[in-house]
């Protein structure tokens, strides 16, 4: 079996790409569960870092020297952002198959590599394979196993609808993916450099599912720590709303692109407006929610009993107490679900 303690390779069939900017408190752990990995092939590993001010730098050049050939760091004198660090990284990987994990993750199966490159080199007409994985709250060091639940019904050549329906969740640190299709959707496809994106892979699997079909490994291989402050959340609230507006907008923009049935279109289109309107109130933005709930009115036939809380919270301080008082009495009543009384809360701030 091999691993990256091992010299001398030829050309690895995988590589792995890791894309790390003031990840100092965790790229250790994410080089380690690299270095762990136990393969039938030689594989690399190709560290972006992107100009960090904390110790990420020195780390990572550290183990550059300490397995010189088989991890390889791509770096500059400036920084260049996500998406460029992400393509110069991509450019360099030599590997048949890339397997990605952020140096704020990590791979807790050794044998993750393995079972995905193994899978893709056996079937063709697959181009990606993900899996599984774990979430780690850094804050609190709670740990949920699985937290994908059980998708036993997945249909693997129907990955395009699947993830826009959120039934097919795909997890950039889980995913092993053939380099030259990755390659083909990122030269032929603006949207997987287009900057305006603050996500960067959404789109790229979202087009190689268009292309291929998609394997999924219910296995937990991996751990994503779940960070107060990251590229994809934050604390505050008007950061983590032009997220999340941006991230739905990329979806109903694929909606247009790719069509899908028109029962799943109006599904996932109210979904979003539902999402980025709770998040709009969460900012205190009273004009974009006004926008997301009428964008809501023209797409659901229905409106979601939440969508209403939020409707009134924009009313002003009486709108907010009315709001307020409906979760209280809501709240005092048996049988209520958790999920849904959780997003009653959030839309009474």
């Amino acid at each position: 079996m091999f691993s990256l303690s091992a010299k001398d390779f030829a050309t690895p069939v995988a590589s792995v790409q890791m894309l790390a900017y003031n990840h100092g408190p965790y790229i250790e752990r994410a080089v380690e569960g690299v270095l762990a990995q136990k393969t039938e092939f030689p594989f690399e590993l190709v560290i972006g870092e992107d100009c960090s001010t904390d110790a990420t730098r020195q780390i990572a050049l550290a183990y550059e020297k300490k397995y010189p050939g088989s991890v390889r760091v791509v770096t500059s004198e400036r920084n260049v952002g996500m998406h460029r660090n992400a393509l110069r990284v991509q450019e360099a990987c030599r590997g048949r198959f890339l397997a990605f994990c952020e140096a704020d993750d990590y791979w807790h199966d050794p044998s993750k590599l393995q079972t995905q490159v193994a899978f893709l080199e056996r079937h063709s007409d697959y181009g990606l394979a993900h899996c599984n994985y774990d979430s780690f709250e850094v804050s609190t060091s709670r740990r949920r196993k699985d937290a994908i639940p059980c998708s036993s019904s997945l249909q693997d050549d129907q990955g395009y609808l699947e993830i826009l329906l959120r039934k097919r969740r795909v997890l950039t640190l889980t995913v092993c993916v053939r380099s030259e299709l990755l390659r083909k959707v990122v030269s032929e496809q603006a949207e997987c450099s287009d900057e305006q994106w603050p996500m960067g892979d959404t789109q790229r699997w979202l087009e190689i599912s268009r292309l291929t079909q998609l394997k999924y490994f219910p296995l937990s291989m991996a751990t994503h720590n779940f960070l107060s402050e990251s590229a994809s959340q934050s604390r505050d609230p008007a950061k983590a709303f032009r997220f999340t507006e941006r991230a739905g907008q990329l979806i109903l923009h694929y909606l247009e692109k790719y069509p899908v049935p028109a029962a799943a279109d109006q599904l996932i289109r109210a979904r979003i407006c539902l999402e980025v309107l709770a998040a709009a109130h969460q900012a205190g933005d009273n004009s974009k929610a006004a926008f997301w709930m009428e964008e809501l009115r023209n797409t659901s036939t229905r409106l979601p009993f939440e969508a209403y809380l939020y409707s009134l919270r924009t009313q002003g301080p009486l709108g907010e107490f009315a709001v307020k008082s409906v979760i209280w009495t809501l709240s005092r009543s048996r049988g209520i679900k958790e999920r849904l009384f959780r997003v009653w809360q959030m839309a009474a701030g």
